[in-house]
C-alpha cells in the first residue's frame, strides 16, 4: 500500500480523461462504444462515523484497478489519502471507526480453474489505521465480510468456505460456511456458527447476533426459513417453501411495530406479492401491511443513518417507471421529497452512508439521464463528488417512458421504451430478459442507452 499525493494522482485521471474525450467525434454524434463498456470511475463512496472523511473507489486508466482515495469533507480540494493494493485489486471496504478502515483484496493467482470451490482469484481482508497510517493484512482462509458489527468496536463478522464441497450440484449460496466474530484490534477471530446444507444462510444484528437463517433440504425438497430471538441458543423453523413453487417468501426485516414478527414479501396465495407482518411464534401471516392491485412490492428501505438506526425499516417500494417508495417514517420521507428535487435528472436517490450525528451524508443519485452521480451534504453546503461515467453527458443520453401494450390474448404488458433523441422514425430493438416471473429493474441501462445513442428505439 502506498500514500500519493494528489497532484500526480489528479494529473493521471485528468491525463486519461482527455485523451478518451480527444478520440470521441464532434458534439452530437455517437459516443464511441467502449464509453458505455467502462468500469465506474467512482463508486462507493462512503462517510465515517464522525463525517469528517469520506472515502471512495476511484479508477485512473482504462485497465486500472480501483484505488481508495480519503478526503476531509470539510475541505474536498485537498490532498487526498490515497491507497493502491497493487498486484492485489481492492474491491470493497468499510468505515468501523474514524480512523479504522477494513478493506477485501483479491489477486489473481491461477489461470485455470481447480476442483469445485477454486476459482482463479485469492482473497484477503486488511485493516487501515489512518491514525497510524499502518495497514495490516490478515491470514484467513478464503474470508468474506459479512457486516461490520456496529455497536461493537473494531469488530466484524467474516466468514470462510475452506476447502472443496462434498455437493458439486448443490447451489453456492447453500455451501456450508463457517461464521467468525474477528477482532482487528487483536488480530483475532473466534468461530460463532458453522452452517450446513440445511442452515447455510445466516443474518446477523448489529451486536453481531445471528438471527435468521434459510437453508435447504433436500430429501423433502424444501427451502427452510429459522429464527432465533434475542438472547436464544437455538434455531426454530418458521416457514418451508417447496422448491417448485412460484410463490414468494423473502424475509426483508424486522416488524418495528411487534416485536417477534418479520416484515416479509410474500404471496400468500395470492397472484400479487405484498408486504406483510410474519408471527415467528405463531408461524403464520399476522398482516397484510402493503399491497397493490397492479404490480408486486419490489423491497424495503432502511433508515439513512445506518449508525442511529441499523435494521430500521422506513419505507417499502415497488417497481414501475422507477422505483418508488411509500413511507412509514415522515421524516424519510421528507428528507427524500427534498433531495430529489434539487438533484438534476433525479431518479433513483438513495442516501449512501450518514453521520452518527445524522448532520452529514452523502447521496447517489441514477437513472436514464444519469449513469450515477455522487453528492456530499454538509453543513448546509450540497456538492457533486463525482460520476461514476464523466465521459458521457446526461444531455447526449435517451428518455426512458414506461408503457403497457395488449398482447394478443388482451392481456397488458408493462413494458420500458428508450427513445433516442431527435426524430423518428426509428428502427426498433427488442431487449428481453429471463422469463415470465422475472421482474426486469431498469434505473440506468448501459446496453439501451448505447443502442438509443446510435439511433435505436428500445423495448
Amino acid at each position: 500500500m502506498t500514500k500519493r499525493t494528489k497532484r500526480a494522482t489528479v494529473g493521471f485521471a485528468l491525463c486519461w480523461l482527455f485523451t478518451m474525450s480527444f478520440s470521441a467525434a464532434n458534439a452530437g454524434d455517437p459516443y464511441p462504444l467502449e464509453y458505455f463498456a467502462l468500469r465506474e470511475v467512482v463508486s462507493n463512496v462512503e462517510l465515517s462515523p464522525g463525517g469528517n472523511r469520506v472515502a471512495t473507489l476511484k479508477i485512473l486508466s482504462r485497465d486500472g484497478n480501483p484505488i481508495l482515495h480519503i478526503y476531509n469533507t470539510a475541505d474536498l480540494s485537498a490532498d487526498p489519502f490515497v491507497v493502491d493494493s497493487d498486484p492485489m485489486e481492492l474491491i470493497g471496504y468499510g468505515w468501523l471507526s474514524d480512523t479504522v478502515i477494513v478493506i477485501e483484496l483479491r489477486q489473481k493467482v491461477r489461470n485455470r480453474i481447480e476442483g469445485q470451490n477454486q476459482g482463479v482469484y485469492e482473497y484477503k481482508i486488511a485493516k487501515l489505521d489512518l491514525k497510524r497510517e499502518k495497514f495490516e493484512e490478515f491470514d484467513v482462509p478464503s474470508p468474506n465480510v459479512e457486516n461490520i458489527v456496529r455497536n461493537k468496536a473494531n469488530k466484524i463478522i467474516i466468514s470462510s468456505q475452506p476447502g472443496a464441497d462434498d455437493s458439486p450440484g448443490l447451489p453456492e449460496a447453500f455451501r456450508p460456511r463457517a461464521y467468525y466474530m474477528m477482532d482487528l484490534r487483536k488480530g483475532t477471530r473466534q468461530l460463532l456458527i458453522r452452517g450446513k446444507i440445511s442452515l447455510a444462510q445466516i443474518e446477523f444484528d448489529a451486536d453481531g447476533d445471528p438471527w435468521l437463517a434459510r437453508g435447504f433440504e433436500a430429501v423433502e425438497g424444501e427451502y427452510v426459513w429459522y429464527y432465533r430471538p434475542k438472547g436464544g441458543r437455538g434455531w426454530d423453523p418458521i416457514f418451508r417453501l417447496d422448491e417448485y413453487s412460484f410463490e414468494d417468501f423473502t424475509v426483508l426485516g424486522k416488524d418495528p411495530a411487534v416485536p417477534g414478527n418479520l416484515l416479509v414479501r410474500a404471496n400468500n396465495g395470492h397472484d400479487i406479492m405484498g408486504l406483510w407482518s410474519y408471527s415467528t411464534e405463531k408461524k403464520s401471516f399476522d398482516e397484510l401491511i402493503y399491497r397493490r392491485s397492479d404490480v408486486d412490492v419490489y423491497g424495503v428501505r432502511l433508515h439513512s443513518n445506518r449508525w442511529q438506526y441499523p435494521d430500521l425499516i422506513t419505507a417499502v417500494s415497488y417497481y414501475k417507471d422507477k422505483l418508488h417508495y411509500e413511507y412509514f417514517d415522515d421524516i424519510e420521507g421528507a428528507t427524500y421529497g427534498q433531495l430529489e428535487k434539487l438533484i438534476p435528472h433525479a431518479h433513483y436517490v438513495a442516501i449512501q452512508s450518514r453521520s452518527r450525528d445524522g448532520n452529514t451524508f452523502t447521496v447517489f443519485n441514477q437513472g436514464p439521464r444519469d449513469p450515477g452521480t455522487y453528492y456530499l451534504y454538509k453543513e448546509g453546503s450540497f456538492s457533486t463528488l463525482g460520476s461514476q461515467q464523466p465521459l458521457i453527458d446526461s444531455e447526449e443520453l435517451a428518455d426512458l417512458r414506461y408503457i403497457r401494450y395488449r398482447a394478443r390474448d388482451g392481456r397488458k404488458i408493462a413494458a420500458l421504451l428508450t427513445v433516442p433523441n431527435g426524430e423518428g422514425p426509428f428502427p426498433l430493438i427488442v431487449l428481453p430478459h429471463g422469463g415470465p416471473f422475472v421482474q426486469e429493474i431498469v434505473v440506468y441501462d448501459e446496453w439501451a442507452q448505447m443502442l438509443a445513442n446510435n439511433g435505436y428505439l428500445v423495448v
